[in-house]
């Protein structure tokens, strides 16, 4: 049977490390840890996918792959996989993806590769055309419930009113994207839904990737710290439960719940989600000035980051502005 390579997308702190987790603990698939880095070369990429990285170009690449600390996390010794590379006058985008993750998938003996990276969600159309058989799983969570999740990791998600216009983007963005592909090849579902009945979700999730259903997926915990490091939940160090859902129901004030659905309702809604109130609110003095300042901050942030992959990449210098933390 042919093994599709597939990408997890979906908005941060929507279970896509428990997915991957739980993927990772099947004989066949193996999942590394984020790609962000790739960002800037599939930027270089757009629009020509056959574009070939050859000479000074493409030593500089691998220079910044070797150096990036979030691609460190991926564990594998330089020479695995770059001195191939290197044997080849030039390789498209699409040739040197495929061989860093099949060298990855290799070093655990398995034959499928898959990328666990949320951010692709704004990619879908570049990656379906350098991978025309790979295949999208989308997670989804409420955006109430991802909010208490990024505050409790990040101080600088705790604007309640630009987490929400961000989750709402990058929900709606992803089913943009997903929307122009084969939908054969496109899966959506529910971090709830994983949480409630995982042996059913994770059977949808073997069969949509084509590889049978192992029992032991749902023993990921055994061995999930030997592929993420300890900024992840404590959750993921345990048997799954249905405890980090509906949280915000105790943990939000009215005047945060109300909040995050005057900007995301809508789109709470969409999804199939109930608002705390039926009563919708309009923008409040609260809410636009929280958007006021708080927008321009996190673009910068994004920029920023975006900027330092871009000048990294180019010159094959080493950075963490992708993540490379524990």
């Amino acid at each position: 049977m042919t093994k599709h390579p597939f990408f997890i997308i979906g908005a941060q702190r929507s279970g896509t490390t428990l997915l991957r987790l739980l993927l990772n603990a099947h004989s066949d698939i193996a999942i590394p840890e984020e790609g962000t880095f790739w960002m800037p070369l599939l930027r270089k990429s757009r629009g020509d996918i056959s574009r070939r990285f050859s000479g000074w170009e493409l030593k500089r690449c691998i220079e910044y792959l070797e150096r990036n600390r979030q691609f460190q996390l991926w564990g594998m010794e330089s020479g695995e996989v770059f001195g191939q590379i290197l044997k080849q006058d030039a390789y498209t985008l699409a040739e040197m993806m495929q061989e860093l993750y099949r060298v990855y998938a290799a070093k655990y003996n398995k034959g499928l590769w898959g990328d666990k990276t949320p951010s692709f969600f704004r990619m879908v159309s570049l990656l379906r055309a350098l991978f025309p058989d790979a295949r999208f799983i989308h997670n989804i969570r409420d955006g109430r419930d991802v909010y208490l999740s990024w505050r409790q990791i990040d101080p600088s998600k705790r604007n309640i009113a630009v987490t929400a216009l961000e989750w709402s983007y990058k929900v709606s963005r992803a089913k943009k994207e997903l929307s122009f592909a084969d939908q054969s090849n496109v899966l959506e579902f529910k971090y709830e839904d994983l949480t409630h009945d995982p042996k059913r979700e994770l059977k949808k999730i073997c069969s949509f990737l084509q590889v049978d259903y192992e029992a032991d997926m749902l023993n990921f915990w055994r061995t999930s710290r030997n592929f993420v490091g300890s900024t992840h939940s404590q959750l993921i160090s345990k048997p799954i439960t249905g405890i980090s859902v509906n949280r915000w129901q105790s943990k939000l004030t009215p005047r945060e719940l109300s909040c995050f659905e005057t900007v995301a309702g809508s789109t709470l809604e969409s999804l199939g989600y109930t608002r705390s109130q039926e009563e919708r609110r309009s923008f409040t003095p609260d809410v636009l000035l929280r958007l006021l300042y708080g927008v321009p901050l996190r673009a910068t942030r994004v920029l920023i980051t975006a900027f330092l992959l871009n000048v990294s990449a180019r010159f094959g210098l080493a950075t963490s502005a992708a993540g490379g933390g524990n």
